[in-house]
């Protein structure tokens, strides 16, 4: 099982910048989904949306133009900041912080990047196990939201990636370009949010489980076979 925080307009308001009275607006113009049968309140990629929706607006684009998309800006910060370890508390939370400080000092010790790579796949297994079940299945990439001077706009890994495929006098080019690094926007998020995800011994053991899960373990134990102790003391223990 996997819960994550509801939060209320007020600290919904702490977190995106959208204070309560816009958001109210915002759910009357259709911008926001209406509350139905429950007390207001909004899960985290709702308030990703609207933290999206706010950085625009106050770039002078109006919320109404990515309506349609707005789910998919909040749905890449949260992925963002559920790559944190603050985001997380409970026994993930321990997993997640215990491994991380064991495989930064194999890194250390092997001059590897395979630890980085071993914690980057634990967090976004466990960011895809909230995402996926409410339908954001393609979040890892385009972390770069960029609005073109012609009024189109698309997901980008880098704002390297596009502008080094434009000619001179592209029309894209040809105006103000707004980039949104949703990167930084969901580390922002997880600052602002403090813990926001709690998932349980069952689905930490269900991802171990799995080929990879299983593969990478043996990897982490191969390389802390040859790693002295840590720096803390925390030896060499399961991930």
């Amino acid at each position: 099982m996997i819960d994550t925080t509801l939060f209320t307009p007020a600290e919904a308001a702490k977190i995106s910048g959208v204070n309560v009275a816009l958001q109210r607006d915002w759910r009357r113009r259709g911008i926001l989904p209406a509350i139905e049968g429950r007390t207001a309140s909004f899960g985290p990629t709702e308030v990703g949306a609207m933290m999206a929706l706010k950085a625009l607006a106050d770039c002078g684009l109006g919320p109404l133009n990515f309506k349609g998309i707005a789910s998919k800006l909040g749905a890449r910060i949260v992925r963002s900041a559920l790559l944190e370890r603050s985001a997380y508390q409970g026994p993930a939370e321990e997993y997640l912080s215990g491994s991380r400080d064991r495989l930064d000092w194999i890194g250390e010790v092997h001059s590897l990047d395979r630890a980085e790579y071993v914690w980057e796949w634990r967090a976004n297994s466990m960011a895809d196990a909230i995402l996926k079940p409410i339908g954001h299945i393609d979040t890892q990439s385009g972390y770069f939201f960029i609005q073109w001077a012609d009024g189109s706009f698309d997901f980008y890994g880098s704002p390297q990636e596009p502008l080094g495929r434009l000619d001179p006098g592209d029309p894209r080019l040809a105006g103000a370009i707004i980039i949104l690094d949703l990167l930084s926007m969901g580390k922002l998020f997880v600052k602002r949010s403090g813990p926001f995800a709690t998932i349980t011994d069952e689905i930490i053991a269900a991802q171990r489980s799995t080929p990879l899960g299983q593969l990478l373990q043996s990897k982490i134990d191969s390389l802390l076979a040859d790693v002295p102790e840590t720096p803390s003391g925390g030896g060499r223990t399961d991930g």
